[in-house]
């Protein structure tokens, strides 16, 4: 049994920083069966000699830690126990150590990136124990909880964002958006896509990954020249924008989209916001679906997918967050808006602002005004 004492902080950067898998086998490994296994085994750290031997052979620096997270990796508990205190031989201790030795930085990362996000969770866990307890009642814990993130400018997600060192993000804190906007972004699914290409009339080229990068390019008459690009681009067009737009975010005051809980509505939205209807600001999408304009093809809790088989266009909206968005007080709605083109390769997307100002109005289109409000426009 180990004697080292590893935190729960640092047992949950391990096990996240290598993708809740065992190291050893690269299987999935369930939380409750992980184990935190020392690559060179614990108990040479009480026989010096043969350690700094087998570090002089495997070329370790001497500030290498049998302690330290270069030496540190999740595995199965079962294979832990087969392991037992047994060595490797060198060519692998070798290939092993290289490995580990690039995740440590990343580990320390994800340490402080837990740490925040408990500084913010705690007092709602702390609130939901007081319920179980039968101190406080429903009503009274959603209030404190929506009263602390207020305070602490926490928005809930929807839909997650993903970045290629953090698992999915759910919430964004004001305060830390200025770390994302650093942080590489996630190209969908793919892992092996690290950057995508912009170019200027000049013919001169960029490489983006980061939200900071692609603000600085967009601002200088950077583009996509290549589809391929562009389907890329559109991941950094939905976060970017989600990320400047809850920057200038604040809670809002009065809701008309609250109680009751008003969504995606096909007869509260404007069909402005599909292609070929932008001139059109009289109508909204259930007209056009009554006129067989347009169609349904799928439906959930906060997107809709429609396609106009005439035109050969489709949209998904997907709702993301709520806010007040452009400082007038009232709770708005953004949404990422991807369009495509039905048995084509065209593809664009963008973030789109609705609000609406009374019970008994569609939503209104602000996209213009919180594009003018980040910069964009």
């Amino acid at each position: 049994m180990s004697k080292q004492w590893i935190s729960e902080v640092q047992r949950e950067a391990i096990w996240q920083v290598y993708k809740k898998k065992c190291f050893y086998t690269g299987e999935p490994l369930p939380y409750n069966e992980l184990e935190i296994d020392h690559v060179i085994p614990e108990h040479l750290a009480n026989k010096p000699e043969e350690l700094e031997s087998l570090k002089t052979r495997l070329g370790l620096p001497p500030s290498f830690d049998i302690y330290g997270y270069e030496n540190l990796v999740p595995c199965k508990n079962s294979w832990n126990g087969k392991k037992g205190g047994r060595t490797f031989d060198d060519k692998r201790l070798q290939f092993f150590l290289d490995f580990t030795e690039k995740e440590k930085p990343k580990i320390e990362k994800k340490i402080e990136e837990i740490k925040k996000q408990n500084s913010r969770i705690n007092p709602i866990k702390k609130t939901a124990q007081h319920l179980e307890a039968g101190q406080i009642s429903l009503v009274e814990m959603t209030s404190i909880i929506e009263s602390y993130k207020n305070s602490q400018g926490i928005f809930d997600l929807l839909e997650s964002i993903k970045f290629a060192n953090y698992d999915d993000i759910s919430s964004l804190k004001k305060s830390d958006i200025n770390d994302f906007i650093k942080q590489p972004i996630r190209f969908g699914n793919d892992s092996f896509i690290n950057d995508v290409e912009m170019e200027n009339k000049k013919g001169e080229r960029c490489y983006i990954c980061t939200c900071e990068e692609y603000d600085y390019a967009k601002k200088r008459g950077f583009y996509f020249p290549k589809s391929s690009d562009a389907n890329m681009g559109i991941c950094l067009e939905y976060q970017c924008g989600l990320l400047k737009a809850i920057k200038e975010a604040s809670p809002p005051t009065t809701s008309f989209i609250d109680k009751p809980r008003i969504g995606l509505d096909p007869r509260l939205i404007p069909i402005s916001l599909f292609p070929f209807y932008s001139h059109d600001n009289q109508s909204t999408y259930n007209d056009k679906l009554s006129e067989n304009c347009i169609k349904i093809t799928g439906a959930g809790f906060n997107f809709i997918r429609i396609e106009n088989q005439n035109d050969g266009i489709g949209q998904h909206l997907t709702e993301v967050a709520r806010a007040d968005f452009n400082g007038d007080g009232i709770e708005d709605i953004l949404l990422f808006k991807y369009c495509y083109a039905i048995g084509g390769t065209l593809r664009f997307g963008n973030i789109q602002v609705l609000t609406r100002k009374s019970n008994d109005q569609p939503f209104e289109i602000i996209t213009d005004e919180i594009l003018h409000k980040i910069g964009w426009l």
